[in-house]
């Protein structure tokens, strides 16, 4: 397995994004939603034409959009896999993003819809109100675990869970 993209926090010319996805004018504004579709036209579906996902990072945070790519032993360009992730690290922490860091986030996102059928059962495991932005985030990480699963075959994914849980 090989991490062989991660990129960089929002740059300085376009910091003023999270401001305007947290102001309600990019609902109705058609070129605003352009703006967050033309940006990231995968991450936009993913957050359901919600640019406002993360609202409740502190300021200072860093986010970066990761990329883990496989390539089996045999044909290595014919059953190549991947899987983009998001990732955050708040301001206390330092350092880019390790892939064993990735993994562990990923594989503990997994977990948490693992024995979970609805949003309401995920919010109550974790005391959080079950409200549209949780079930948004829900399904986002329902949608995170299949494509993993697909990524790493079964019996991977499962080692991955169990290495992460044993933390």
């Amino acid at each position: 397995m090989q991490l062989l993209e991660v990129t960089s926090p929002i740059p300085a010319d376009l910091a003023r994004l999270p401001e305007l996805a947290a102001n309600l004018f990019f609902s109705w504004h058609r070129p605003a939603r352009a703006l967050f579709q033309d940006l990231d036209p995968e991450l936009w579906e993913q957050v359901e034409r919600n640019p406002y996902m993360n609202g409740d990072m502190p300021a200072g945070s860093l986010h970066y959009r990761c990329r883990v790519r496989l390539y089996p032993n045999d044909h290595p360009k014919q059953n190549r896999r991947q899987l983009t992730a998001y990732f955050s690290k708040g301001p206390g922490l330092n350092g880019g993003v390790k892939l064993d860091e990735l993994l562990d986030c990923i594989a503990s996102d997994s977990a948490s819809v693992e024995h979970v059928e609805t949003a309401e059962e995920w919010c109550n495991d974790y005391g959080a109100e079950c409200n549209h932005r949780a079930e948004l985030s829900f399904r986002a990480t329902l949608r995170q675990r299949a494509k993993t699963q697909k990524m790493f075959g079964l019996h991977w994914y499962e080692t991955l869970l169990y290495h992460t849980e044993r933390l």
